[in-house]
């Protein structure tokens, strides 16, 4: 007797493709969550042929150990002990391998950087090392989640070391495994390495990058002498890259949705031109001026060694065009204020305090890096509280002493 089959056009085609990859119906069976006879009858109804038993050349091939390409998430992390001179403890080890499964978006690097007082290095290092890198942003966390959701994983078809995926496994909570299983079983995705999806998305976006150089940032490649052509398009190359193996994974009808990838990868690439342009003539970021001609010329940033030196280091910035550093006066000015609730305050932003940590947690019940991350606002708050600037008067009389201090306090402009 046949099956009653209760499924659409579109979900019979996707069954049918992925067991003309091909793959097993015993996979199949794992991966859809029907039995091995229905999905028989499946790929039948839509209008595929069921393969021959028996090890034969037309049947499914045996998948051959994929090579370790490049250095592994294990190498990587006896490198970052290498930078930072000691050994990765919990937290930053949890902060990797959220990051390298999807659970970290890269801000609280930074937050880990203030704490323990790395200077920036684990941000550089997850921009440098992971952010790049397709074993840890493609190959790794597609291992881990069938590792997590199914048994009997094969770990040779993902090229990846055990080593790996058992560091990773002993670094994810209990409530991140229960949403990558519900994440696996509901969703369609690339569930093998995808990496000929990606090459193949960034060259289809090679003419998008001569097209944006050649229009949106021509004149930065004519006028400014810091940016070649072929520096322009490396580096829209290496954008495309990077957002290409963020959405290597979406599926559309059981294949992988190289449309929408590649939709997605053109429009960051414009993006990235847009915000490369306001860094090189916005006010703060300014490379190039307009001097006394309707043609824009590229700012002088030569230094004579016969240059007075009135004004020290001052004099050399506007020599360089750049922004003058004022932390001095920023350090002179709170000094200046002498008030020992703002000093608390602004330490806050900066120091690990144990005791602030004590009470974001009473308050909270959250860790205040993660509360740092997660609502910044309501970081804020409990700062001020803790610092005792708990009064709206007393937060305008601070912001009114410093606009004053500053010069910046114009009483013409204060409603009577």
């Amino acid at each position: 007797m046949p099956i009653k089959i209760k499924l659409s056009v579109e979900e019979r085609q996707a069954i049918r493709v992925r067991y003309e990859q091909p793959v097993t119906l015993k996979k199949m069976a794992a991966e859809f969550g029907y039995s091995q006879p229905f999905l028989r009858q499946v790929v039948l109804q839509a209008g595929g042929s069921i393969r021959p038993r028996g090890r034969r050349p037309d049947t499914e091939p045996k998948r051959q150990n994929r090579a370790i390409v490049g250095p592994t998430f294990h190498d990587r992390l006896v490198e970052l002990e290498e930078i930072l001179q000691e050994p990765l403890n919990s937290e930053v080890m949890k902060t990797l391998v959220d990051y390298a499964l999807g659970f970290n978006d890269g801000r609280t690097f930074r937050k880990i950087d203030r704490k323990y007082g790395y200077e920036g290095a684990l941000s550089q290092f997850r921009k440098d090392r992971l952010e790049a890198s397709y074993y840890v942003m493609g190959r790794l966390w597609r291992a881990v989640y069938r590792t997590i959701t199914y048994k009997n994983v094969r770990l040779a078809d993902y090229g990846v070391t055990e080593n790996d995926v058992q560091i990773c496994l002993s670094n994810i909570e209990s409530e991140d495994r229960r949403i990558i299983r519900a994440w696996v079983k509901s969703n369609q995705y690339v569930y093998l390495p995808n990496e000929t999806g990606v090459h193949k998305v960034v060259e289809a976006c090679e003419k998008a990058m001569k097209s944006i150089v050649n229009s949106k940032l021509r004149f930065i490649c004519q006028y400014d002498p810091a940016y070649e052509k072929e520096d322009l398009i490396s580096f829209l190359r290496e954008v495309a890259y990077k957002v290409a193996l963020k959405y290597d994974w979406e599926m559309e009808k059981g294949q992988f949705d190289f449309d929408k990838c590649v939709n997605y990868t053109k429009r960051s690439l414009w993006n990235a031109a847009f915000l490369l342009i306001k860094q090189n003539t916005s006010e703060d970021y300014r490379r190039l001026a307009k001097i006394d001609t309707d043609q824009r010329l590229y700012q002088i940033t030569t230094i004579s060694m016969d240059s007075p030196v009135d004004d020290e280091w001052v004099h050399i910035q506007k020599k360089l065009g750049t922004p003058e550093d004022r932390t001095l006066e920023i350090n002179d000015l709170v000094i200046k204020m002498n008030d020992k609730k703002l000093i608390k305050y602004l330490r806050l932003e900066v120091d690990d305090i144990p005791e602030f940590n004590d009470f974001v947690q009473k308050e909270t019940g959250r860790e205040e890096n993660d509360l740092y991350v997660g609502d910044y606002n309501k970081w804020r708050e409990l700062a001020l509280i803790f610092s005792g600037i708990t009064k709206k008067s007393e937060r305008i009389s601070i912001k009114r002493r410093v606009r004053t201090e500053m010069g910046l306090w114009e009483k013409k402009k204060v409603s009577r």
